[in-house]
């Protein structure tokens, strides 16, 4: 092909071109052979006024600040094989300390096992003598062992202040949330379980106690960080005996059904909604239902409504039965 024939600029790059310009490039070979690539712009497209632009936003949820890198964490066998070269480094110093008199040479390390091999004549001449020796230094090393435990072993309340650090987390960014329906939450012992535990595992949240005839169960939502509510769901759903002390008290009446709790909900939310973790009883439905609405959070109690609706599970839906009855 001539030269000539070859246009500055490709046809479809045109379109990002003035309109003025594209009419002179029409119109006169010399314009369209120019390259005019600087010229180039989004706006003067026409399906540019067609694409929208959102501004970029930053999520409810997000951190303000870039994450941190997660840590570097060694293996089983790397931990073993720094230990062993830390180990080895520090006997090298030891011994070259040693060989520039710069500090005196250990004492033979005696055992009941090599004393004999150690001292030579010396351990045929007065045995007595020299395993009353070895027995010193014996106790002494575990003397001095005991002592290192000691030196390191915490205070009780460096271990309350460790355990406290393991049990605070994180929420600033997200905060795990479960909601719990509790079909009676009368008994003073559950209520302390509860509480508790809330208290130890740093939750917020509120256990709701309604009286109300169509709506006769409690509400528990709890607030912290993954692993507090975690235990607080294990404690709930698996540990305590609901059951139990319902059992005790009905005896004389088997008809009363058991007393059961189930996890209607757990998820996460941008912030927490309660400042502490407190008991509140309301005498009706609205009423309990208002409290929910006043943080914000009133579709925990539709959801647990609903659950109340839908009944016991199966396996506790029918009514204790009576032992005298077997036949």
């Amino acid at each position: 092909a001539h030269v000539a024939s070859v246009p500055g600029m490709e046809w479809w790059d045109e379109e990002f071109l003035a309109k003025e310009v594209r009419q002179k490039r029409l119109a006169s070979v010399a314009e369209r052979m120019r390259e005019a690539y600087a010229e180039c712009g989004l706006e003067h497209s026409r399906f540019h006024g067609l694409v929208h632009h959102p501004a970029p936003t930053r999520p409810l949820a997000a951190p303000k600040k870039q994450p941190e890198t997660m840590p570097f964490y060694l293996t089983k066998q790397d931990r073993k094989r720094v230990r062993r070269q830390t180990r080895a480094e520090r006997e090298r110093e030891r011994q070259d300390k040693v060989q520039l008199g710069l500090a005196p040479p250990p004492e033979p390390k005696f055992k009941l096992s090599n004393f004999m091999k150690v001292l030579g004549e010396q351990a045929v001449a007065n045995p007595s003598k020299m395993e009353q020796k070895v027995m010193e230094q014996v106790n002494q090393r575990l003397e001095h062992h005991n002592m290192r435990n000691a030196a390191r072993r915490l205070t009780p309340q460096e271990r309350r202040d460790k355990k406290r650090r393991k049990l605070n987390e994180e929420t600033s960014h997200e905060v795990f949330v479960a909601v719990f329906y509790v079909s009676n939450l009368d008994s003073p012992q559950h209520r302390f379980k509860l509480d508790i535990n809330a208290k130890q595992l740093n939750l917020t949240g509120a256990a709701l106690l309604s009286a109300s005839p169509e709506a006769n169960f409690a509400l528990v939502v709890v607030e912290g960080g993954p692993k507090a509510v975690k235990r607080f769901t294990a404690l709930v759903t698996r540990r305590i005996d609901w059951p139990g002390d319902r059992d005790l008290l009905d005896r004389t009446a088997p008809t009363t059904p058991r007393h059961w709790a189930a996890l209607v909900w757990r998820g996460t939310v941008a912030k927490r909604a309660f400042a502490h973790f407190r008991f509140q009883e309301s005498k009706l439905a609205s009423s309990a239902r208002h409290v929910m609405e006043s943080k914000g959070v009133a579709h925990y109690w539709d959801m647990a409504l609903q659950r109340h609706e839908l009944g016991p599970p199966s396996h506790l839906a029918a009514p204790l039965d009576d032992d005298d009855d077997d036949d």
